[in-house]
């Protein structure tokens, strides 16, 4: 029986594209304007034993093609010490390696990665914006690279393209002058004879300084792909000290976690927790976009 020529086409089509590895990005957090970022510093990490020997060529492959296609005035691996002057931080977590593919019928020859991508600002420290992203090797076998690295490289090609839409290409231009989301308290001094000669208001700063650190381990965690991890230590600096940037963070996480009511009311607290102007815009961004995401049947 003799095919349509649509149908060939389509059969050309999909032929065309098993042959080519792919990536999609899945549960993006907008990312700010990158125009006034100089320097990237590029940190990849695995979450499990099995994605370990993967790390190298995610690294090499994301730094140089950022280094090609974004105008950053330094790209660095972290892994060879230099990223230390950076004033943005990105780092990748595979989270997972496996061959087969998604379909019912299981192909070996098709190797899929997912990663988690977070960008960091090196200046304040702030989470900047966060992405899931699955790269797919071609579904048939083709010499040359492993069906991983071929995976890999389609994700550093989809970070690139993020990055592209956040202007990393476009010319530099100066920081922007605002103050930031909340500043972190200054360290306790134990002689400061305000808080030492005062119980209440030496447990008070004690407090608040113990919920700075579970809010970093909790920033911490969420760089590595630790997102219920680090949704717990943002839970606990709140027990701890009530902060609008910390209900900001456990809305930051429960949103990647896809737990939308509760990311809703995390970022709500931030509305009612006396933030300053910066913050409650973007809580309301996040609270936005979360809503989209809830109604979404492709996010469900």
């Amino acid at each position: 029986m003799r095919r349509a020529p649509w149908a060939l086409f389509v059969l050309a089509l999909l032929a065309a594209t098993a042959c080519r590895p792919s990536a999609v990005m899945r549960q993006a957090t907008p990312v700010g304007n990158l125009q006034f970022y100089r320097a990237l510093s590029v940190q990849v990490n695995a979450a499990t034993p099995a994605a370990q020997g993967l790390v190298p060529s995610l690294e090499y492959n994301a730094a140089t093609r950022l280094e090609q296609q974004c105008a950053f005035e330094s790209v660095s691996p972290m892994s060879q010490g230099v990223g230390a002057q950076a004033d943005l931080v990105l780092n990748l977590n595979i989270q997972r390696s496996f061959r087969g593919g998604e379909g019912v019928i299981q192909n070996p020859n098709q190797a899929v990665v997912d990663v988690l991508a977070v960008l960091s600002d090196a200046t304040n420290d702030e989470l900047v914006g966060s992405v899931w992203i699955r790269g797919k090797s071609p579904a048939v076998a083709i010499g040359g690279l492993a069906p991983e690295n071929q995976a890999v490289d389609a994700v550093a090609q989809q970070v690139v393209a993020m990055m592209r839409n956040s202007g990393c290409e476009l010319e530099r231009v100066a920081r922007p002058v605002t103050e930031d989301p909340e500043p972190p308290l200054a360290p306790i001094d134990p002689e400061d004879p305000d808080i030492a000669g005062d119980p209440a208001k030496k447990a008070q700063a004690e407090a608040r300084a113990q919920a700075e650190a579970l809010n970093d381990e909790g920033k911490s965690m969420f760089r590595t792909g630790n997102l219920d991890g680090a949704a717990g230590k943002f839970r606990e600096a709140i027990t701890t000290s009530p902060d609008p940037r910390y209900y900001f963070n456990l809305c930051f996480a429960y949103e990647q976690l896809k737990r939308w009511d509760d990311a809703l009311a995390a970022c709500r607290e931030v509305l009612d927790g006396g933030a300053n102007e910066r913050l409650v815009d973007k809580a309301n961004q996040r609270i936005q976009s979360i809503e989209l995401k809830r109604s979404s049947p492709s996010e469900a």
